[in-house]
């Protein structure tokens, strides 16, 4: 587990998976997009199960040229 408000969430997502990971279950796309170029592989997946806002929305378009697939519960 790890503890955004108390650790870089990229640096331990990358110790903890140094060349990325597949997939995510996010549970605050608008906190925690900002990490995505760090830590997804190419061609991985997002189950988004919250966001905050429309910023929120624009930011995961900006992964679908990596080939990386969002899904959003409503």
């Amino acid at each position: 587990m790890i503890n955004y408000r108390t650790e870089d969430v990229a640096r331990k997502v990358r110790q903890l998976a140094p060349s990325g990971v597949d997939s995510i279950i996010e549970m605050d796309l608008s906190r925690n997009a900002a990490y995505y170029p760090d830590i997804l592989k190419p061609y991985a997946s997002c189950a988004v199960a919250r966001q905050s806002g429309w910023e929120a929305r624009q930011s995961g378009w900006q992964f679908s040229g990596r080939g990386v697939g969002m899904i959003v519960a409503a």
